[in-house]
């Protein structure tokens, strides 16, 4: 049976699960889920007949090209949810956090020198190459300082009262 794989092009779902490990797409190894995850990122997947009676058929999975693992992989980026993403999310704290450790307070900086939290996203953005949002930064920041720090160093848009 496995010769035949091999000359299909197909992979076991233990086989796939390190291809992509080494590709850079990182899956929980305890996943039951792998079928959906390869219906999910249009991977082409094949049932195949089970030897016995006892649980489900398995499936055997086409290795994706170039092409598809970097479209996986983007996906991924972008999903707090996946392994991938949360690996990202704490890249993305860490650097909210010394970007915010380095500002000076608000009375310290020039008046024409005004840093919002846009700014910062705008920096990790810079740096990374992923979307950041400020409601990310915003969240980063109260979960590791106070109210009153944060006020001291960023800047905050007035709103007008009607």
């Amino acid at each position: 049976m496995n010769k035949k794989l091999e000359t299909d092009n197909y992979l076991t779902k233990d086989e796939m699960m390190s291809f992509l490990k080494n590709k850079g797409i990182i899956i929980d190894p305890k996943t039951r889920n792998f079928l959906r995850f390869a219906k999910s990122n249009g991977i082409i997947y094949k049932i195949v007949e089970r030897v016995g009676s006892a649980g489900h058929a398995p499936a055997v999975y086409k290795k994706p090209n170039q092409d598809k693992i970097i479209e996986i992989l983007k996906k991924l980026q972008k999903t707090n949810n996946s392994l991938v993403g949360r690996k990202i999310a704490q890249q993305k704290k860490k650097m909210v956090i010394s970007i915010f450790n380095k500002l000076e307070n608000k009375e310290d900086r020039p008046k024409e020198e005004k840093i919002f939290r846009t700014n910062i996203a705008d920096q990790i953005v810079k740096k990374l190459k992923i979307n950041t949002n400020p409601k990310f930064v915003v969240r980063s920041l109260n979960s590791e300082f106070s109210e009153s720090l944060i006020n001291k160093k960023l800047n905050t848009t007035k709103k007008k009262k009607n």
